[in-house]
């Protein structure tokens, strides 16, 4: 609107032509596509945060998590249809020395 206006101040016809012509052609075009794409990503990023913080308080107080899950999906940080399938199994083994506690002789005294 900001192109009409400048190219057609006065004649309110025309600058709604020249409008949804701009409009038309912008739709149409892919890079404008992808960077309506690219701000929207950045704009559920940004948002985010402040939804998983407030995730975990709703999540105690209701149990509905289904707007925080949706943002999650929608900027790629989470997928729930991922299977995560693990190859082997893990072995922790850990050999640590006791302790050695030298306590040194000491004199009773009494009171």
């Amino acid at each position: 609107m900001v192109i009409a206006r400048k190219l057609y101040p006065n004649d309110r016809k025309a600058r709604l032509a020249c409008y949804m012509r701009v409009r038309r052609r912008a739709l149409s075009d892919q890079r404008v596509a992808q960077r309506i794409q690219e701000d929207a990503k950045i704009n559920m990023m940004v948002a985010l945060g402040p939804a998983v913080a407030a995730l975990g308080g709703r999540a105690g107080r209701t149990g509905r998590t289904d707007a925080v899950k949706l943002l999650a999906e929608m900027s790629g940080f989470h997928n729930p249809r991922v299977q995560h399938q693990h190859s082997g199994e893990i072995k922790i083994k850990l050999e640590l020395p006791r302790p050695e506690y030298d306590v040194p002789d000491a004199d009773v005294v009494e009171e």
